[in-house]
């Protein structure tokens, strides 16, 4: 028997089908074991000696492995073909020798596809474990591991509430800070344009003012109404002559199939997908044998596949859609590896794969790679020159119009943060034919800020700068998200104020690590390691001279000089200048209770840094770490809000642990209620609402009970008789009327099953290939679930039920059934049988 070792189940049943029944196919179910996470793991003082901790969770399965390893003539190590690949088997291999398990001949083999054809290939072209990549991968592991676990320390010390920081996570932040201050500190311009509207046989068209009187028009020479009113008075007054008239042909190429990095961008553009989503779903689509791997910077594809998709094109087009030699592409990524194909499809003649999210995925990369094989599309743009009598003052216009559309036929690449240049068709026109006038706009534009990063372009931008690897991109961007250091809004990277102010003490005392060039070598010097150019512990050793020192020196400094240095390094964002040239660091209430020496200053608490003033204790003066007033702020400064109409009692804006809050009173009396963060017009008023909370709408028409509209922990909600509806927004809480109540409870009750029906799922995807049940994704009481209809399975905490894929359901049912009904959990143990009970019992087990 030999025995192969994959990573996924799912991957495992595939290859044992191909391979035949002298093959034992088993899973390892990724990587097997790690640096367990606690100080001392590796140990730079004994040559970055590295302790390797096997996965409690993967006990039981590493002990089939390697029972199965010991009956075994042959282990074929057949893990993904990229740097992870190898580690892991090199960590089975090392763990089966550990256990003196392995057998004695050991291969490893790599297949760019899960195909039939691929595999049995691979099986004939085996070759040993490549110890540059087991090097490569023990230098960024090593090094990943001693940049967080030096220097996480010193942020837990110095910089309170602080979380961690990881080598390529930190500079990723950085990018979404710095573009954070570029916007705070853009100023916009004002500019006007004019525009004629024309009309020639029927047919309007825009013409815009390119020059006037004489001078040629930038995008900000009209910066002011007057000046645009005067050009656009010109322009009404004037007959305006065809004069010129240009037509230009323009080629399109098509782009090469996807990388890794590419596919994350493009699937983000026009998918909405996230990275890990999107990694998640190529994944499923490589084990179901319908794509080539899927973590690559390749552009090329293998001979056979491009002859496959020429064949597709002319099976599917007439032969202008064809160009006669097949295309070829080079990368321009930097630091690529180009060690394997482009993400494509395994079969041309299949346009489908998968269902739901998946088979919107494989569309992408089907229409990508087979759009990469077509001819170029040609177009022609023309533009149209017209001027006045005195010659003076010129419009343009401009059309374009596609003459063969080649492989838009499939598909156009999207782009990021570009406004839409595409322009619409022109009428026939000769030199001197004059237009009718319809009209002119003088039109109001303001220069726009450097948008914020999407994670397409956030990406794209970590690409181009050379840092980390597309394979981590999705684990960095999710890294960022649940450490809180940044937010998404309409599908942008907004910066939180744990984010700035990590990214500001990185820069003001650990310059050189979130440098881009420093990250950006410290790749190139990886990627060296794995092509056997330079050794691993020599790399570590130039990386651990340096570093360790600086954490050293950060952490003899005492607390209070850290934020003393960052109130200096901070002081244009934390005090920017007031509007009425005052200091901005004068404490606004001690202005207004007249007293001196109230100077601002960023101060260190249990919670995170906030803004004091020096008087305290006399003065109590607070506010949040982040400015006043910057966009996605809620609520404002802290302080006094205003007095209760009612009580007379003073209303406090406050920041805790938990984000901003409204209180009243002090000590165990005191009234309290978070401030939400769908309110950015809050103020007094709603202080006094929220205050009063909860509010009664009314009694419920057939209970008699009330029904109450409150604020929660996981949001606004109604409550009756033990039941609750959640309401979309804090509005609501306050005129949500009870019609409408009765209604929204009567509609969660029957989505939760309360008696009146059943609960919805959240998904439902196809039919289990063996139960032949309908796959669902359910809520439930203790989380969501996947069923064919007989066995429930619970979804992981770190997968979003809404992101489950078909193989992902079925994978984790058919682990689920493996293991048997569930046991019961008892309460308290029945009295042992007596014995002379037992041959009734043995009996009765027989019958």
């Amino acid at each position: 028997m030999q025995l192969v070792i994959v990573e996924s189940p799912a991957k495992a049943k595939t290859i044992e089908k191909y391979l035949g029944k002298d093959f034992k196919v088993l899973a390892s179910y990724g990587h097997v074991r790690d640096l367990p996470p606690k100080d001392g793991s590796v140990r730079p003082d004994e040559d970055f000696a590295m302790d390797w901790e096997l996965y409690r969770d993967k006990q039981s399965r590493f002990k089939e492995i390697a029972d199965a390893a010991k009956k075994a003539e042959r282990l074929v190590l057949a893990t993904d073909p990229d740097r992870e690949g190898e580690a892991i088997s090199w960590h089975v291999r090392e763990l089966l020798a550990k256990r003196k398990a392995l057998p004695a001949k050991v291969d490893r083999v790599t297949f760019n596809a899960i195909t039939k054809q691929a595999v049995t290939e691979a099986m004939a072209h085996p070759r040993d474990l490549d110890n540059d990549l087991i090097d490569a991968y023990l230098a960024r592991r090593a090094l990943d591991y001693l940049y967080g676990f030096t220097l996480s320390p010193v942020l837990w010390r110095r910089l309170p509430g602080a979380k961690s920081a990881g080598r390529v996570q930190s500079v990723a932040l950085r990018l979404i800070v710095d573009r954070e201050r570029e916007i705070e500190a853009f100023r916009p311009q004002e500019y006007w344009s004019v525009v004629a509207k024309l009309e020639q046989d029927g047919t309007e068209f825009d013409a815009r003012l390119v020059k006037y009187d004489g001078n040629k028009l930038d995008k900000l020479t009209l910066g002011d109404e007057g000046s645009a009113m005067a050009a656009r008075a010109s322009v009404e007054q004037g007959r305006f002559t065809v004069e010129e008239i240009e037509t230009r042909p323009l080629t399109r190429n098509p782009a090469p199939p996807f990388t890794t990095s590419t596919l994350q961008q493009e699937a983000a553009r026009k998918l909405g997908f996230s990275a890990s989503h999107t990694m998640r779903l190529a994944q499923s689509l490589y084990e179901a044998g319908a794509i080539t791997y899927m973590r690559t910077d390749g552009v090329q594809m293998d001979g056979s596949a491009i002859s496959a998709a020429r064949k597709a094109i002319a099976d599917r087009y007439d032969g202008h859609y064809l160009p006669e030699k097949p295309r070829h592409y080079s990368t321009k990524a930097k630091n690529a590896q180009e060690a394997h194909e482009a993400i494509r499809p395994t079969d041309f003649s299949r346009d489908h794969a998968g269902s739901g999210d998946e088979a919107k995925l494989y569309g992408l990369i089907f229409k990508r790679a087979m759009a990469s094989q077509m001819a170029a599309a040609r177009l022609e743009r023309t533009t149209i020159t017209l001027r006045d009598g005195t010659g003076k003052n010129e419009l343009r216009a401009t059309g374009q119009v596609v003459k063969f559309p080649g492989f838009f036929a499939v598909y156009q690449e999207g782009f990021d943060d570009r406004e839409d240049d595409d322009e619409g068709l022109l009428p026939v026109m000769h030199k001197g034919d004059s237009p009718v006038k319809k009209g002119v706009e003088a039109n109001q534009h303001f220069t726009q800020p450097p948008p914020r990063f999407s994670e397409a372009s956030l990406v794209k931008r970590l690409e181009e700068l050379g840092i980390g690897r597309p394979s981590t991109y999705a684990s960095t961007i999710q890294t960022l998200r649940d450490r809180a250091y940044v937010r998404m809004e309409k599908n942008r990277f907004f910066a939180e104020e744990s984010g700035r102010l990590l990214t500001a003490f990185l820069e003001r005392f650990f310059e050189r690590y979130v440098g881009f060039d420093f990250t950006a070598e410290m790749e190139d010097e990886l990627d060296e390691v794995s092509a056997g150019e330079e050794a691993w512990k020599t790399l570590l050793n130039q990386f651990w001279r340096d570093f360790k020192p600086k954490t050293e020196e950060v952490m003899e400094r005492k607390p209070s000089e850290v934020t003393e240095a960052l109130d200096d390094f901070l002081s244009d964002y934390l005090f920017p200048p007031r509007g009425d040239g005052k200091d901005p660091r004068a404490c606004p209430l001690c202005e207004a209770e007249g007293r001196t020496g109230g100077q601002l200053a960023l101060r260190g608490g249990r919670y995170g840094a906030f803004v004091a003033c020096a008087n305290y204790p006399e003065c109590k003066y607070t506010r949040r770490f982040a400015q006043p007033g910057a966009d996605g702020e809620v609520g404002g400064e802290d302080g006094v809000l205003g007095k209760h109409p009612e009580t007379g009692e003073d209303i406090h804006r406050k920041t805790g642990r938990f984000g901003p809050y409204i209180q009243m009173g002090e000590g165990k009396e005191a009234k309290r209620a978070s401030i939400p963060k769908d309110l950015p017009d809050f103020d007094l008023e709603w202080a006094v609402k929220l205050l009063e909370l909860p509010r009664i709408v009314g009694e419920h028409p057939e209970t008699g009970k009330e029904i109450e509209a409150n604020m929660g922990r996981y949001g606004p909600y109604l409550r009756h008789d033990g039941k609750y509806a959640k309401l979309s927004n804090t509005r609501e809480v306050f005129e949500t009327g009870m019609n409408a109540a009765v209604s929204l409870l009567a509609e969660a009750a029957n989505r939760k099953g309360g008696g009146r029906g059943k609960a919805e799922p959240i998904k439902t995807l196809g039919a289990h290939p063996t139960s032949g049940g309908e796959i669902k994704v359910m809520p439930g009481r203790y989380g969501p679930y996947v069923t064919d209809g007989t066995t429930n399975a619970t979804i992981p905490k770190d997968m979003k039920p809404e992101d489950v894929t078909e193989a992902q359901a079925i994978e984790l049912i058919d682990a689920r059934a493996a293991k048997g009904p569930a046991k019961k959990k008892g309460g308290r143990k029945k009295a042992p049988a007596k014995k002379k009970a037992a041959p009734k019992k043995a009996a009765a087990a027989k019958q």
